[in-house]
């Protein structure tokens, strides 16, 4: 199934809520932390606010086993 695209006419981006996309009005969730516009990881909350970062394979191969940094 193709997604749906932006109601609003001319625009062909993917629709995210309300049948519209982020440009034409689609309202983006934030970090739950009082007075806080980052965007939220896990949770409800950002990175900064206790949203635990997810694992990559990237960040596995600089540590070694024993979990400690490589030189």
């Amino acid at each position: 199934p193709q997604p749906k695209t932006c109601s609003h006419e001319g625009c062909t981006n993917q629709a995210v809520r309300g049948g519209v996309c982020y440009r034409h009005g689609a309202k983006r969730k934030t970090c739950s932390h009082e007075g806080c516009s980052n965007l939220p990881v896990r949770g409800g909350a950002c990175i900064r606010h206790g949203a635990k970062r997810p694992k990559s394979n990237q960040e596995d191969a600089r540590t070694t086993p024993s979990g400690a940094a490589r030189a």
